[in-house]
């Protein structure tokens, strides 16, 4: 969608949440969110922000879920979810976004959203990571040091194939998973051959002393068998394994690479802000080798990894490298292998800074934007449905989150990349 200046007034993209194509790009459908309202108590904020979308499926609906308030790191700061229909999707639109009244609370920010539906027990779970807020002057940074007192809680919902309306999401009172200090959670959960899960985490209880103090670390649900629903107390049923030499590297992406075989392959958000390291697992996660750099860049942000039904592996990611925060996250890319991720022969561009989009003083004056709005494209997240088709979510300047689907074979079409669609 088109945006251009009258006067002093800008015209944005739609946050309607209807999927529309894109005129410069047929084979490409769009749609922009429609964000939250700001949390009631918010008094400075006027529109909010939102960041770290994660998707599943759930009986054939695309779920989106992630965090929304005044600033990431502040009070009431919670969990939005939308849902998309795939049965018709092609001219159709997300539901407007509900907020889980559990997540906002105060003097606590509830952030990175992990949602897992087990379809043997028809279970929608959220793993989102709470940590106590700290409001602080508007230019200081969003989020200093009480990350490292971050804890993972859990809330679900049963959702059965006749009652997967979006009305039908009834969340149970949110819990703690885990209570080890600053281990958080990002991407998305995979399920072992034997039916346990792997839960990528990392932590940053140690982030104050420096970046190479944080690790990643694998939660191990264990299998009880396949109709349980148990889960808590995390000595229970769960173990803890950190990762081999993952110093440095965080927000681990697992993914399968054959279906029904053990081998894992694993990439890493570099804290360094150099390449994107990856690692594998012969044994379906219970060892990895010592992670390795890719020839594909990292600035220091978020990725997501998916294997395709071809076989193909899909990296969603900030084609830069260098310390990128903010306005730097501007350029996001998706490259595809056909060697188990190895290498990256093909390549697009998802989303680059269109300047007419810049977000200025002016529009944070006369458009209410808030403090943390950025002219950044950042943490991505991807599913493939049945029907081949690849969804993609991803921060859309902190306003809203940006949904794109694709087929595997618009990524080869690499050196085709129109004016994108904004």
């Amino acid at each position: 969608m088109c945006v251009f200046r009258v006067g002093f007034m800008r015209i944005l993209p739609s946050f309607d949440g209807i999927l529309r194509p894109c005129p410069t790009d047929p084979f490409r459908i769009d749609a922009y969110i429609t964000p939250p309202l700001c949390p009631p108590a918010a008094t400075l904020c006027k529109n909010s922000s939102n960041h770290c979308a994660n998707l599943e499926i759930v009986h054939g609906n695309l779920f989106l879920s992630w965090f929304s308030g005044y600033r990431e790191g502040w009070e009431q700061t919670g969990i939005a979810f939308s849902t998309l229909g795939l049965s018709n999707s092609f001219f159709n639109a997300w539901t407007l976004p509900q907020v889980i009244a559990t997540t906002r609370v105060r003097k606590f920010s509830t952030q990175n959203p992990v949602p897992f539906f087990d379809r043997d027990t028809e279970i929608l779970y959220i793993f989102p990571t709470r940590q106590p807020s700290k409001e602080k002057m508007l230019q200081d940074d969003p989020v200093p040091g009480q990350e490292s007192l971050g804890k993972i809680l859990v809330t679900s919902t049963h959702i059965s194939s006749q009652s997967s309306s979006h009305s039908s999401y009834n969340w149970k009172s949110i819990q703690t998973l885990n209570n080890a200090n600053g281990t958080w959670g990002r991407n998305s959960i995979l399920k072992k051959l034997d039916g346990s899960w792997i839960f990528p985490v990392y932590n940053e209880s140690l982030k104050g002393l420096g970046h190479s103090n944080e690790i990643s670390q694998l939660f191990i649900r264990q299998q009880n068998g396949s109709s349980s629903t148990k889960i808590l107390p995390f000595s229970t049923y769960w173990n803890n394994n950190p990762m081999k030499k993952s110093n440095y590297l965080v927000q681990p992406s697992v993914i399968r690479l054959i279906s029904l075989q053990p081998k894992l392959r694993v990439y890493y958000r570099d804290r360094r802000a150099q390449f994107i390291y990856t690692a594998t697992s012969e044994d379906d996660g219970s060892t990895w080798t010592t992670p390795i750099a890719t020839s594909l860049p990292n600035n220091n942000a978020g990725i997501h990894a998916i294997r395709l039904q071809s076989g193909a592996v899909v990296l969603i990611y900030n084609n830069m490298s260098g310390e990128t925060k903010g306005d730097l996250r501007n350029i996001l890319t998706i490259s595809l292998s056909d060697d188990y991720g190895e290498t990256f022969p093909f390549t697009r561009v998802l989303e680059h800074h269109n300047p007419s989009t810049t977000i200025t003083d002016e529009s944070r004056r006369f458009g209410g934007l808030g403090p943390t709005a950025c002219d950044c494209y950042s943490y991505p997240t991807a599913i493939q449905s049945e029907d081949g088709f690849i969804h993609i979510a991803f921060t859309y300047q902190r306003r809203t989150i940006k949904y794109t689907k694709i087929k595997e074979e618009w990524i080869r079409k690499k050196g085709l990349d129109a004016p994108l669609c904004q």
